[in-house]
């Protein structure tokens, strides 16, 4: 009996009555969160009224990355309100702001992430608006490519398309950074939208433009990993996914007996993050794109992926001591969050009904930004 309990969320079935909760999750976050506080601000640490100051490494000086994790954090659980006051936002959001460089518009790193400027730039802006505020100036360097539909060619074909889950860090991070600023004007979006409308292959719903998919078109996970970056900004643009089926298959065919899209065990756990929202986000929203279509398709196949996603991801945070190993740095588990948001928000739309047992309902961020 043990072991059928054990290994049911890799049999998770469709329609299944099974309920999950996030209990041993909420009794590690706010060590976690602490954990990422600044020592220097520490005295005065309250759970319940947090102003920002966290760091990428537990332990560290604050860095742009620490403080923008923890509000996308906070913001999905449904808990900002409960965890910080106007004034506290207001001093999270300075904290932030000193990032950003005036001259250019880019926010600095200050950190040990690997990310681009542009993924920096986007997460600082959307970190931003979450919290009810804005960047200090413009984007001014991100503005260049907006000129000319020749500036705008010239720098989509100089993103790094062979490797495009951290190319996209590029081409949708600068795009996503206008879009929430309002720097670039609809003419502007529907030149980016139709150049990659262009070079979409139409039989896996994926950009593979990379030199190896000349004799390698089977999907990958770099590939999906990359698109959602791009789809974030179509979704806040009102611009219709290309090709849904398709990108239905492929997220599908490329989820792993584990349930999720990376089977990545860290001291024997399996660690969610934000490679799981991207499958789960392509999904559904091209699931309710169909449905706005009047069209069905594969819907006992999603509830089943959906379910089986859920049972891991909510095993993996419940473990005792998942949140220190698993998420040593601070950016991973907002995508677990957004993944478990993700789930909740198919089940409530699609079967008027929620599988999982939360404090307060979590909220998608990426309906309120178009960045994660």
């Amino acid at each position: 009996m043990l072991l059928l309990v054990s290994l049911f969320p890799l049999f998770a079935r469709a329609g299944s009555q099974e309920q999950y909760n996030l209990d041993g999750f909420y009794q590690q976050v706010d060590g976690w969160i602490y954990a990422h506080c600044d020592p220097r601000y520490r005295k005065n640490f309250d759970a319940r009224n947090l102003t920002g100051h966290f760091s990428y490494q537990p332990g560290g000086k604050q860095d742009l990355y620490g403080s923008v994790d923890v509000v996308y954090l906070i913001f999905g659980l449904g808990e900002m309100e409960d965890r910080t006051t106007l004034a506290g936002r207001a001093e999270w959001a300075k904290v932030i702001q000193g990032y950003q460089d005036p001259e250019t518009g880019w926010f600095k790193f200050g950190n040990e992430t690997p990310h681009f400027k542009a993924h920096a730039t986007a997460y600082a802006v959307a970190g931003l608006k979450l919290l009810g505020a804005k960047p200090l100036y413009p984007l001014r360097d991100a503005q260049k490519i907006t000129r000319s539909k020749e500036a705008t060619d010239r720098w989509l074909k100089s993103i790094l398309w062979d490797y495009i889950w951290v190319g996209s860090h590029q081409g949708g991070g600068i795009a996503s950074s206008l879009q929430m600023t309002g720097e670039a004007d609809d003419n502007w979006f529907k030149i980016y939208f139709d150049w990659l409308d262009a070079r979409q292959d139409p039989d896996t719903g994926l950009w593979q433009l990379a030199f190896w998919n000349a004799f390698h078109k089977k999907p990958t996970r770099q590939e999906m990993g990359g698109a959602p970056h791009f789809w974030w900004v179509y979704s806040h643009q009102s611009r219709s996914l290309q090709y849904p089926e398709k990108i239905i298959d492929t997220c599908l065919g490329l989820q792993l007996p584990n349930g999720m899209w990376d089977d990545k065990k860290i001291k024997g756990i399996f660690q969610p993050y934000c490679i799981n929202l991207d499958a789960l986000w392509s999904i559904n929203r091209s699931r309710v794109q169909l449905e706005k279509q009047g069209k069905n398709y594969r819907e006992d196949d999603m509830e089943r992926a959906f379910e089986k996603a859920l049972a891991q991801i909510t095993q993996s945070l419940n473990r005792p001591g998942s949140l220190q190993i698993l998420y040593q740095d601070s950016h991973k588990l907002p995508g677990a969050i957004a993944s478990l948001a993700e789930i909740d928000e198919y089940f409530q739309k699609s079967k008027g009904k929620t599988k999982i047992k939360t404090k307060k309902p979590l909220k998608q961020v990426l309906d309120y930004v178009s960045w994660l």
